[in-house]
């Protein structure tokens, strides 16, 4: 029998998922490019843009479950 997972924003947090994301891996995640990342962090529309990252040293992160909330809210919107 296949192992069918649903999909990552509906899915409990595991201690295998992070807590934070790194650019390419929030691209991955999104399924976009990490230019286009950036695109949304400057989205003048204020509903879709992504959550601002946080930085710690040279490094960017953005936090999971900002991440998560923010796909949770762009789900509803496609949906109203």
């Amino acid at each position: 029998m296949p192992n069918i997972e649903p999909p990552t924003a509906q899915r409990a947090a595991t201690a295998a998922d992070p807590i934070t994301l790194r650019p390419q891996g929030l691209a991955d995640r999104l399924g976009v490019s990490r230019r286009h990342i950036y695109d949304l962090i400057d989205h003048p529309d204020p509903a879709r843009r992504l959550p601002a990252p946080f930085k710690m040293g040279r490094a960017t992160f953005w936090k999971m479950s900002d991440i998560s909330a923010w796909i949770e809210r762009q789900s509803a919107r496609t949906a109203a």
